[in-house]
């Protein structure tokens, strides 16, 4: 698997735990507007939201390091297509 499709295979489940987090918020909103405790009130919410923001974060640390390598990759086939001047 090349650097590109690791990297494109990551934003997709950013994108997946994005939406898990965003289905939290709801309950999130309302409990705050309502001085509960989101954690109590939601539990499974509450365990779904904390557990995909984990990962998230986690797969953006791993996603610096790659579009870092990526970039390198990229710098390095330029140099193969550039001509060396003597």
């Amino acid at each position: 698997m090349t650097t590109l499709e690791k990297i494109n295979g990551i934003e997709r489940r950013q994108l997946e735990l994005r939406a898990v987090m965003q289905r939290s918020d709801e309950h999130a909103l309302k409990c705050f507007k309502s001085g509960l405790d989101f954690k109590t009130t939601y539990p499974q919410d509450w365990q779904s939201y904390e557990t995909a923001r984990q990962e998230y974060n986690e797969n953006e640390l791993v996603l610096a390091e790659l579009y870092g390598q990526w970039e390198q990759e990229e710098e390095e086939e330029k140099k193969k297509m550039m001509p060396s001047v003597e």
